[in-house]
C-alpha cells in the first residue's frame, strides 16, 4: 500500500498503464505536504462499524503534532501517541494524520466533519496495509479546528 508523504516538497508522477478501455495517461505535479496549525478530536466513543469504536485527539501548532489515539476492532487495540503528520483540507472539514502505535507500526487516519452532530462524518483508518474501519459513523462526531497563521510584522 502507498505511504502517506513526509511533511516537504515533492515531485510527483502518476502514471496510468491503460486498459482496453482507456488509453494510457500520466501526470507530473509539485506537491506541498505541511503540518496544518489544527486540532482534530472525535467526541464521544466514535463507531464506525458494529465492532470497531475508538476515540482520538490530535493537534498540531504547525511544527510538531501531538496527541493519543485508541481503537478497538476484531483483532485490534490500537493504541498512539506518536505522531508524524497532521492536515486539513482547505475547507477545514476533512483532515488526515498519521504516525505510529506503541509496537511501531505505521497508522494512518482519515476524518470527514461533515455535520454538527457527527450524522453525516466518516472516518477510515489503516494499520500498516490494512484497511481497519472506512464508513460513516455510527455514534460519535469528528470535530476539525483550524487555527489562523498569525502574520509576523516586518520590521
Amino acid at each position: 500500500a502507498p505511504r502517506p508523504l513526509p511533511v516537504g516538497d515533492w515531485n510527483v508522477q502518476v502514471r496510468f498503464a491503460g486498459d482496453p478501455e482507456v488509453r494510457p495517461a500520466s501526470a507530473h505535479a509539485r506537491v506541498g505536504v505541511y503540518n496544518t496549525r489544527a486540532s482534530v478530536a472525535g467526541a464521544g466513543v466514535l463507531r464506525p462499524g458494529k465492532r470497531t469504536n475508538g476515540s482520538f485527539r490530535v493537534t498540531s501548532n504547525g511544527r510538531k503534532v501531538k496527541g493519543t489515539v485508541r481503537f478497538r476492532a476484531p483483532g485490534l487495540n490500537l493504541r498512539a501517541n506518536r505522531f508524524t503528520a497532521l492536515g486539513v483540507g482547505k475547507r477545514g472539514r476533512a483532515a488526515w494524520f498519521t504516525g505510529f502505535n506503541r509496537k511501531g507500526k505505521r497508522f494512518l487516519a482519515y476524518a470527514e466533519d461533515n455535520s454538527r452532530r457527527g450524522k453525516r462524518d466518516r472516518f477510515r483508518l489503516w494499520v500498516g496495509s490494512t484497511r481497519i474501519a472506512a464508513r460513516k459513523l455510527r455514534s460519535g462526531d469528528v470535530r476539525i479546528t483550524t487555527q489562523r497563521a498569525s502574520r509576523v510584522k516586518k520590521k
